[in-house]
């Protein structure tokens, strides 16, 4: 995704935020920092991992992650400022 003269990309396991114009590194946000996922239904435990990055909002980089979570990341410095975890199915 870019923005700005900003350059955010996804591997499996870290968001990255890039310098367009210098190819500077910014910052790296490991999603193993999120700690692991549990699933609701067999209580088996999981890797957090990026679906998609939905957009930024007052200089939040906001990104949904595989299994119905949403989290923040401050465009700047790639600190953590939200985290809104998925509701589980049956809970509503």
């Amino acid at each position: 995704m870019e923005w700005k003269e900003k350059l955010f990309l996804r591997t499996k396991n870290t968001i990255q935020g890039i310098e367009i114009y210098t190819g500077q590194f910014l910052w790296e946000f490991p999603l193993s920092s999120l700690g692991k996922g549990k699933d609701y239904s067999t209580d088996e435990e999981f890797d957090y991992e990026v679906e998609q990055f939905v957009g930024i909002y007052n200089n939040i980089l906001w990104v949904y992650i595989e299994r119905g979570g949403f989290i923040g990341l401050d465009i700047q410095t790639g600190e953590l400022k939200h985290r809104i975890l998925g509701i589980p199915r049956g809970i509503y």
